[in-house]
């Protein structure tokens, strides 16, 4: 059983190679749909979908990246190149919808500053939170100059600050809170662009355009990608009651805590096999990690 993640971002681009090659396991939210007997994602060739940003298919390239097995269900949440949260908007419905085709994890990186009241947003991610799916949501990249934005701040959201390649916590991050704040790799990752999108000189790499960007938005789809890393291979490693226990938040958020490197109240999330990571232990040693962090945990 494949991992599923949904990507609330600018869409993608269908004719990309990295995407061409993975279609089979893409679907996509469909704006035009209203009957609500049908369902809203469908396969990628059966319905529209573009990216006038290019953000999206650096996301999607990401993700694919990241995680060779896993069913991605993509979302378009822009109106006129600015994510939309009105009242009948496309992040609250395309949440729902990705809650209800079977999410395992929602990447978001899309911010907003302000909370509405009555707020929809917010509905959607206590209706993801309540069917325990993991959301992670990218921080906002303004430093000391603004919060957090939301859907990162909301209660039961992994939030997502950057680092550099070293761990370092980048100046473009807003202040930490608490004494838990997950970050990871964000500044000059490259993936892939919409070729039309593309300005010389652009990188090609066996035919696709790529891009280096850097960003809270950048580091959230890599995180989520090691958060579906670790539900798979518990679905793999682990017994039933540690898969059902993994579903939590907070029981997810001990695992990654554990997998981390902790600098100055900062979670430096990556997945590398040196000695000094969980994932550079032997097989037996990790598993039993695993279990013991998800039996201790809140």
């Amino acid at each position: 059983k494949r991992i599923k993640i949904a990507i609330l971002d600018s869409g993608l681009d269908k004719e990309h190679n990295d995407i061409r090659s993975a279609r089979e396991r893409i679907r996509v939210f469909d704006r035009s749909e209203k009957d609500p007997h049908k369902p809203r994602f469908k396969k990628l060739n059966h319905a529209a979908i573009s990216d006038s940003v290019g953000h999206g298919t650096h996301v999607v390239g990401l993700i694919l990246e990241y995680t060779s097995d896993a069913e991605l269900y993509v979302a378009d949440v822009n109106v006129d190149k600015q994510p939309d949260r009105e009242p009948h908007a496309y992040c609250d419905q395309a949440i729902t919808c990705a809650v209800d085709a079977g999410a395992d994890v929602i990447s978001i990186s899309v911010g907003f500053e302000e909370r509405e009241l009555p707020d929809p947003l917010e509905q959607a991610i206590k209706y993801a939170k309540d069917k325990e799916v993991h959301v992670f949501a990218a921080a906002s990249n303004q430093g000391a100059n603004r919060r957090r934005t939301y859907p990162a701040r909301y209660d039961g959201v992994f939030c997502i600050h950057s680092t550099n390649a070293f761990g370092d916590f980048c100046d473009f991050n807003p202040t930490k809170l608490g004494d838990c704040n997950f970050a990871t790799m964000g500044v000059a990752v490259t993936s892939s662009w919409p070729k039309n999108l593309a300005q010389s000189p652009e990188s090609y790499e066996g035919g696709s355009v790529t891009k280096a960007m850097t960003g809270t938005s950048v580091s959230t789809p890599i995180a989520a990608s090691l958060a579906a890393f670790l539900l798979r291979y518990a679905r793999t490693h682990l017994d039933h009651e540690h898969i059902v226990q993994l579903k939590k938040h907070s029981v997810l958020r001990s695992v990654l805590k554990s997998m981390a490197q902790e600098r100055d109240r900062v979670f430096y999330l990556s997945l590398q096999s040196a000695p000094g990571h969980m994932f550079g232990w032997h097989e037996a040693d990790i598993q039993r990690e695993m279990k013991k962090v998800i039996h201790d945990s809140d």
